[in-house]
Parts: structure tokens; sequence; C-alpha cells
């Protein structure tokens, strides 16, 4: 998990600074984000929910996010499955 949250910091909240923020005039102190990872380990779509973030940079995050790997999908009854991956940041100050 360590290497996931390096890849956050580095790749992909970089484009949360260059957020308008136009609604509330300061980012979000949360961020929750939903990765959808397919039986193979990749992740196939991003979300989220109740984020007010524009939709460019949802968009810019979510292409970042996509090309993340080392992903393993969990496995039942000896099969790999689809899952879901919730992702919840606090954030005092963002930077």
């Amino acid at each position: 998990m360590s290497g996931f949250y390096r890849y956050l910091s580095s790749e992909v909240m970089p484009l949360m600074n260059k957020e308008d923020f136009r609604n509330s005039g300061y980012p979000p102190t949360k961020l929750k984000m939903l990765l959808y990872i397919n039986e193979k380990g990749d992740i196939t779509d991003v979300g989220f929910p109740d984020e007010s973030l524009t939709k460019d940079c949802e968009a810019k995050m979510r292409a970042k996010l996509l090309t993340l790997k080392g992903w393993k999908a969990p496995v039942i009854d000896g099969k790999p499955i689809k899952s879901t991956f919730l992702c919840s940041i606090n954030c005092i100050l963002w930077q």
C-alpha cells in the first residue's frame, strides 16, 4: 500500500493543486476514490463519489489511475473475481 500512496502523492494529487474549486474556494478535506478492478488485476474504471472536483480534474485523475499496475484480483473458490477498492484520503493541506 505504501507504493500506492506514493503514486497518489507524486502523480495524482498534483492534479488537485491545479484545480480551481470555484464552488468553495478551497479543496476538499477528504478525497474518496473507487477503483474498479477486473479479474486480471487491471483497474478498469475510477469513480469519485460525493466530491467537488470538476469533470476535467476527475478525467485527468482517472487517466492517471487507470495506468496504475500491480493489483491482484481477489480469489473465491479458486477463481479471480472483479472487485471494488474504496480509497479515502484525509487531507489537512493540499500541496
